[in-house]
């Protein structure tokens, strides 16, 4: 294989070394829309189930009270909400500073 080179003056080449760090900069943020799009759909498709569950276990109990009661009563369930939890940064989040600050370091 034959290697060619081009010569590039200084403001071409450092030109196009900032688009490329912009474009990796770019697909890194897809990739890290990607990850929370999949993440968020099996905690919703997981929501789903539970909550399929859920509704025929009070419709289920719901009869049984409904047949062993001669009257209707309501009645109140509170359920607690676990605070979520920090994650700590992943290798895309350190990757993107990196190349962030050197878009920086390069418009200086």
């Amino acid at each position: 294989m034959e290697t060619r080179h081009v010569k590039l003056d200084y403001n071409k080449a450092l030109e196009s070394k900032k688009e490329i760090l912009t474009a990796e900069l770019n697909l890194i943020h897809l990739i890290k829309k990607m990850k929370n799009y999949r993440i968020l759909r099996k905690s919703e498709k997981a929501q789903n189930n539970k909550l399929k569950v859920l509704l025929t276990s009070v419709k289920t109990k719901t009869i049984q009270l409904e047949s062993h009661m001669p009257e209707h009563e309501q009645t109140l369930i509170k359920k607690q909400i676990k605070p979520k939890q920090e994650k700590p940064k992943d290798e895309l989040q350190t990757e993107l500073e990196k190349i962030q600050e050197k878009l920086a370091r390069l418009s200086k």
